[in-house]
């Protein structure tokens, strides 16, 4: 999770972008503040999202 909060951050990603990988702000919300864990299916999301988005990265689905 810490990952995914340091990349929101250095990215300016705002809760609302990552909807269409967690469903709803609600549940990014809880997964930011530890209520959830990330799935797998949510983490390759995650991947997909900011390598697609931000080039030069090389992320994993381990790195959430």
């Amino acid at each position: 999770m810490a990952t995914l909060e340091s990349l929101m951050h250095e990215f300016d990603v705002q809760p609302t972008s990552l909807v269409e990988v967690f469903g709803s702000v609600k549940i990014v919300k809880e997964v930011l503040n530890g209520q959830r864990k990330v799935s797998q299916s949510q983490a390759e999301s995650l991947v997909k999202f900011f390598n697609d988005h931000y080039s030069g990265l090389s992320l994993t689905a381990l790195d959430f």
